[in-house]
């Protein structure tokens, strides 16, 4: 079977995992428009069929299939531009959603990356704050520093490590979004 290319027509991008259904949708509406611009631009050549048993039939049937394109010449150029916009459309729209997609996964790389950053500076923090606990302990039993400073330095110890907590939870939370942007958890 030939091959048939139309001008100005490409499909470009590399095609999405149907895990990722509204690329995926987008994908497959491109490739069913652009299938429709190919066969509309086959129209625009005449044809051939049918037997030789007949010849004066298949004659002036190959007559007319030549002579069909030439006077439906402006509608079937009209019906090719029609095609190509409609494939336009439909390229840029599937552009678009994989542009989308792209920006989630960007989106929740950065919020996860975020909330690793934190989560190193909490336990830096919890660090300090465990050993101005014992710190503060140990002025109590040799100084006159009364216990009220002790649990004020253990009361920050467990805001730091509730913070800890929150920002772990933040990061298993945007892991959770990537999984999904890159289309897992469909199932």
């Amino acid at each position: 079977m030939p091959q048939i290319i139309l001008p100005d027509l490409e499909v470009s991008g590399v095609f999405p995992s149907p895990r990722r259904f509204t690329t995926w949708v987008a994908g497959r509406r491109t490739l069913i428009v652009l299938n429709q611009a190919i066969a509309t631009y086959v129209t625009q050549w005449p044809t051939t069929s049918g037997t030789i048993a007949n010849p004066s039939s298949w004659i002036a049937g190959a007559i007319g299939s030549v002579v069909a394109p030439l006077f439906n010449r402006g509608t079937n150029n009209a019906n090719l531009k029609i095609a190509k916009s409609e494939y336009e459309i439909a390229s840029l729209r599937f552009q678009q959603k994989l542009f989308d997609a792209g920006m989630e996964v960007n989106n929740a790389l950065i919020v996860w990356q975020t909330a690793k950053d934190r989560v190193a500076l909490d336990k830096k923090q919890i660090v300090a704050l465990k050993g101005a606990v014992h710190n503060t302990r140990l002025l109590m039993r040799n100084t006159s520093t009364n216990y009220l400073e002790v649990l004020t330095a253990q009361q920050r110890l467990l805001e730091a490590e509730l913070t800890e907590a929150s920002d772990r939870y933040d990061a298993v939370q945007a892991i959770i979004a990537l999984y999904h942007a890159l289309g897992g958890g469909t199932e």
